[in-house]
């Protein structure tokens, strides 16, 4: 067991509007012991709207709980190339904030390997910065369909029987 895995078993999903971020809570052992967390900026949406259609995502899929960067964070618009590992700091910052075990980061790389490389490396780099900023246990980020391909999320979905209800939720409009 790492550090953190021993936290009640709650897990932070990021929720980026996508069918893996359904798919991710989806394939969740006990959907009750998921929270979902808005990001701060960059979705297009405006914060209502990303909440709203977060919240309704929770609702259906009958997940335990929702919460977002509370605006600390200090986020641009357009993020650099440095935006996603600063992304998932928040994320396991705000994941240790809430007592969750794992961040679960629904990126989908399809058959690009240097792709999965790079959100391998990045989900294990942040980790490992979790557990010296919180030497007491911090979420470890999983990146479990970083090898999937869209279509291949859409056939998991499929196999799940989530209802496409689930995935105009997600849209985040």
């Amino acid at each position: 067991m790492t550090k953190g895995e021993d936290r009640g078993g709650r897990v932070l999903v990021v929720y980026d509007g996508s069918a893996a971020c359904v798919a991710c809570c989806a394939i969740a052992p006990d959907p009750r012991r998921v929270v979902l967390w808005m990001p701060p900026g960059g979705s297009g949406h405006s914060v209502e709207q990303v909440r709203s259609a977060m919240t309704h995502q929770a609702r259906l899929m009958d997940l335990g709980d929702v919460c977002d960067a509370d605006g600390r964070a200090a986020w641009r618009e357009h993020p650099g190339p440095l935006g996603e590992t600063r992304m998932l700091l928040l994320a396991m910052e705000r994941g240790a904030e809430v007592g969750c075990g794992r961040v679960v980061w629904p990126v989908v790389c399809g058959p690009d390997l240097d792709g999965m490389s790079a959100a391998a490396e990045t989900a294990e780099l942040v980790t490992r910065l979790g557990w010296i900023a919180f030497p007491g246990g911090s979420p470890r980020i999983e990146t479990p369909l970083a090898d999937l391909t869209p279509e291949q999320v859409a056939e998991l979905l499929e196999d799940l029987r989530v209802p496409a209800e689930l995935l105009g939720a997600s849209a985040g409009t």
